[in-house]
């Protein structure tokens, strides 16, 4: 459902174009607030899908609300059509276009334009308002996946000093293995060594003991000879 905000001084003004809009827009719910001050506030309360605006108001004219409007980021996306008692004149339009009018209506207000008007400023919120659901809903999907990404960062991250360390841990050993290595390769090189100069005493004692064997049974050869 539409929502149609009239900010006009004239209470007259008010009820006339009131009626005429939710005749000529079914369905249509229309906000009124009687002064530039109360519009603004009506404005960033409501939040309406568009707002009619008369330009010569007491206090507050429709240029200095419409500003007041486009400047608040509450109500900048609100379409705005000002409404004028005679035919705008060009430095009028440019000056209310300046200030972020998006359309004029001239009084007395053409019905067909009226309607016109205010059926385009409603399917331009509502095609903006849609951009920019779909403009959040992007940047959500684009912040949540980088989160995951980041969460993947530091995962990868993790898991590499994770593994960082355990190479680590594994050539720490690896030294300390080829390090015993080394030690028990010296140990059996040293036995190696005492085991050959052992067998070679040991060969050489059997030579000793064979040839005094020798000479014992020569020298009992010689005294059997003598009998």
């Amino acid at each position: 459902m539409s929502r149609i905000l009239l900010i006009d001084d004239k209470k007259d003004n008010l009820i006339t174009l009131s009626a005429l809009l939710k005749t000529l827009i079914p369905g249509c719910t229309v906000i009124t607030a009687q002064s530039g001050t109360e519009g603004l506030q009506k404005a960033e309360a409501e939040l309406p899908d568009t707002i009619l605006l008369d330009i010569k108001m007491p206090v507050m004219d429709g240029y200095e609300v419409c500003n007041r409007l486009k400047s608040n980021k509450k109500t900048t996306n609100i379409p705005v059509i000002m409404i004028s008692a005679i035919k705008t004149e060009t430095e009028n339009l440019v000056k209310g276009l300046d200030t972020g009018a998006d359309a004029y209506l001239a009084k007395p207000i053409d019905e067909s334009v009226l309607v016109a008007q205010v059926n385009t400023a409603l399917r331009i919120k509502k095609a903006e308002d849609l951009l920019r659901g779909q403009k959040d809903l992007l940047e959500d999907m684009v912040r949540e996946r980088t989160a995951e990404l980041a969460n993947s960062n530091v995962q990868l991250k993790r898991e590499i000093e994770e593994r960082k360390r355990a190479e680590d841990e594994l050539n720490k050993y690896k030294e300390q293995l080829e390090e015993l290595v080394k030690e028990r390769t010296s140990e059996l090189e040293e036995r190696n060594a005492e085991l050959e100069r052992m067998n070679s005493a040991f060969v050489g004692r059997e030579f000793r003991i064979k040839e005094l064997r020798d000479r014992v049974e020569e020298l009992e050869g010689i005294k059997i000879d003598n009998l």
